[in-house]
């Protein structure tokens, strides 16, 4: 008896737990840049994308006064506090990212959910877009200086030590 598989769209835009797979595999390449290089700004730089993000995504929306701004000022102060040690966005794509968030809202915000009910394939394409923009912020400028051989691990490096220079 052949075996049958079933999959959706919806299993493929959301294969973890109602997370994007955009989300997924752009957390996977901060992950797999601060382990290969043993360095964790990487994988501060990934925390602050999803936290920026879903701070400006929340005060979007639900605008209500305090609450917005709370959020953008909680994303403008930890971005300030990133960026002087030395893990900032490209002011670039974070221009292109709030340039595509402004048209995402001209057309109404609306947000997809994973069970796909009332599935908006352009709104979907302005939510993706806009995060992915805002990932690549982050992730171009440590690429650029890695490339240009400009990132030095600030991390410990691993060193195993010989049985006769163990204390």
């Amino acid at each position: 008896m052949p075996m049958v598989i079933a999959f959706s769209a919806g299993t493929f835009l959301f294969p973890v737990g109602g997370a994007r797979l955009s989300t997924v595999l752009l957390l996977a390449a901060f992950l797999t840049l601060a382990v290969a290089r043993r360095d964790h700004r990487p994988a501060v730089a990934a925390v602050a994308w999803l936290v920026g993000f879903e701070l400006l995504f929340e005060a979007t929306r639900r605008p209500d006064g305090w609450h917005a701004v709370v959020l953008i000022g909680v994303a403008g102060v930890g971005i300030a506090a990133l960026a002087r040690k030395g893990i900032a966005p490209s002011p670039l794509l974070m221009a292109a990212t709030l340039a595509l968030w402004a048209v995402w809202l001209a057309t109404g915000f609306h947000v997809n959910q994973h069970t796909m009910v009332g599935f908006q394939p352009g709104a979907e394409a302005f939510n993706e877009g806009a995060k992915t923009l805002w990932g690549a912020a982050y992730l171009v400028p440590l690429l650029l200086a890695l490339r240009r051989g400009r990132v030095q691990s600030r991390s410990p490096k691993l060193r195993l030590l010989r049985p006769a220079e163990r204390p």
